[in-house]
């Protein structure tokens, strides 16, 4: 037994190393890696079997707890965990999905995505952000700096303050009382109206179970699938607010005056180190051959800059359009946690089985508390930006 032990865990140790290595040089596997990783694959399989059928003659079909004490640690690749051995089951980066691909149960609990819908096996929100903890990937929104509430747990509304320019301070002398006061409105930002937002995984029935890594493909690909349908529809809502706002600076023929103008909209307690520029990869690109009154280059060598100030790429904002400011101060996104819901029926007829990610999120703008004509914006967009000029 000890000894099929080994052999199972050098044959996942090799599958996992050309897995990895493909992974690492973002490209799929070559069909030689395909034909290797079957191979290994039906091997694994073959000791699973062999496994599986001993323990059934000396254990009653239960594996004791102590099982995995006969691994030795050089069996198992360096810095990685005991794999599991259980019967007919595969090792995984992250356990608490992988487990629940194979067995609904497994770290799973009944409960409806939907309003008045049919009870389905989730997987709830504090194991998926174990998983998001460790597979760590930034969005447009996060690295630019808004404000963003992740909730631990399932929806709960929330208000965020808002405080908007107001008069100028009173300055008075002592023993004498002021002339007029400050005073600035403070706007209560309901965000009480989430938007579900999903996406769809359906891997076949056979990879479910044969697949090496399935859990951490699924679920890294469905995280960041989640925080890009996040940043879309929160670009889209921003652009239209800031236009409705007024909070726009119209582009002239002149590229850079024009990103001048738009850095001089913004005020100077929203002109803190927290500004950045935002924008598709293509609208970068067309501002290359843009330089300063001196002849020099407006971007930096490495194009993650534009005047002395970072870039951050969103390619859901439109060509020719950039946003500049300080996104904290002007953005609000409060988000549920993460889960994964598992469809067995719906798609067992294509022989798939279903994994949802969904995740609630509502979000506003400094621009609606205040356009443009009541208080100075800490984000505005430029428009158009005259590629080429």
């Amino acid at each position: 037994m000890r000894q099929l032990l080994i052999e199972r865990s050098q044959l996942h140790a090799k599958c996992e190393a050309i897995l990895n290595k493909a992974k690492a040089e973002k490209r799929d596997l070559t069909p030689a890696e395909n034909a290797e990783t079957e191979l290994l694959i039906s091997q694994m399989q073959a000791v699973n079997a062999q496994i599986q059928e001993r323990v059934n003659i000396q254990n009653g079909g239960a594996i004791p707890e102590d099982f995995m004490s006969m691994i030795p640690s050089n069996a198992r690749p360096a810095g990685q965990p005991k794999p599991s051995f259980q019967p007919g089951r595969q090792s995984f980066a992250w356990p608490g999905l992988s487990d629940f691909i194979k067995d609904p149960t497994s770290n799973g609990v009944r409960a409806s995505l939907t309003e008045g819908g049919d009870l389905q096996n989730v997987l709830p929100g504090h194991v998926v952000a174990q998983f998001l903890a460790a597979y760590p990937g930034t969005d447009p929104l996060t690295a630019a700096g808004c404000s963003i509430q992740q909730l631990d747990s399932t929806w709960t509304d929330g208000i965020q303050p808002i405080i908007t320019a107001g008069t100028a301070p009173s300055i008075f002398t002592e023993g004498t009382g002021p002339s007029s006061d400050e005073s600035a409105k403070v706007f209560a930002l309901a965000l009480d109206s989430p938007k579900k937002i999903g996406f769809l995984s359906l891997p076949s029935e056979e990879s479910v179970w044969d697949v090496p890594s399935l859990a951490s493909t699924i679920g890294a690909e469905g995280i960041a699938r989640l925080l890009q349908g996040r940043t879309k529809r929160v670009t889209d809502d921003l652009l239209t607010t800031l236009n409705s706002a007024g909070a726009v600076v119209t582009g002239d023929d002149d590229n850079y005056h024009s990103l001048l103008a738009a850095i001089a909209s913004i005020p100077p307690r929203f002109s803190g180190n927290n500004v950045c520029w935002m924008m598709s990869r293509t609208t970068r690109t067309a501002l290359l051959n843009t330089r300063d009154g001196n002849d020099r280059p407006i971007l930096s060598a490495d194009m993650t800059q534009l005047l002395g100030v970072r870039i951050v790429l969103n390619d859901y904002i439109p060509f020719q359009k950039c946003l500049y400011g300080d996104f904290g101060s002007g953005v609000f996104v409060r988000s549920a946690a993460m889960a994964v819901q598992r469809m067995e029926e719906a798609y067992k007829e294509n022989g798939a089985v279903g994994f949802r990610f969904i995740q609630r999120s509502d979000w506003g703008f400094f621009s609606t508390a205040a356009n443009a004509s009541q208080a100075e914006q800490p984000v505005i967009l430029l428009s158009p930006v005259d590629a080429g000029s």
